[in-house]
């Protein structure tokens, strides 16, 4: 798709690649790099993990960009905005929660056996 568009906005003059600069080239193909190695490293990583940790790890950058957004940059915090984080750590809370039970189980079969 991507080859597609490039040789589509080339033939109408609208590219940006290979027509303005050679400084301009090389930001495009380093901002494609730094796009595409963060995104192959997470993918290497996520295959290695559980599903389930991935799935947790993924509340960590938009619970950081909500605390961000608050403490930092001063935006407003309404009450639909506190209700609407507290109900999604809440199913944080219970996620994490049910997984100390099933270790706390996990280690009770272990030792009946």
């Amino acid at each position: 798709i991507v080859i597609g568009m490039m040789i589509y906005m080339g033939i109408k003059g609208t590219s940006s690649f290979l027509n303005i600069s050679v400084t301009t080239d090389l930001l495009l193909i380093g901002g494609g790099l730094a796009t595409f190695i963060p995104l192959s490293l997470y993918i290497n990583g996520t295959i290695t993990i559980p599903a389930k940790s991935v799935g947790f790890l993924q509340f960590i950058t938009p619970i950081m960009a909500f605390f961000l957004g608050i403490f930092t940059y001063k935006e407003s915090f309404e009450t639909h905005d506190a209700i609407t984080f507290s109900l999604i750590l809440t199913g944080v809370i219970l996620y994490l929660l049910s997984l100390r039970r099933r270790g706390v189980s996990k280690k009770v079969s272990m030792r009946k056996e």
